[in-house]
């Protein structure tokens, strides 16, 4: 995340500095995805 803020990496949906907010939304959904399953006994 913070190398895009440096250096936008041009991905498809990624092209501006202001885009990083993504990649945070997906590292918390992903959090969100193992916690839930490591306390549901997954």
């Amino acid at each position: 995340m913070a190398l895009h803020l440096i250096k936008p990496l041009g991905w498809p949906g990624m092209k501006k500095r202001g885009d990083f907010w993504k990649i945070a939304a997906g590292a918390i959904f992903a959090m969100l995805i193992i916690v839930i399953a490591s306390h549901s006994g997954l």
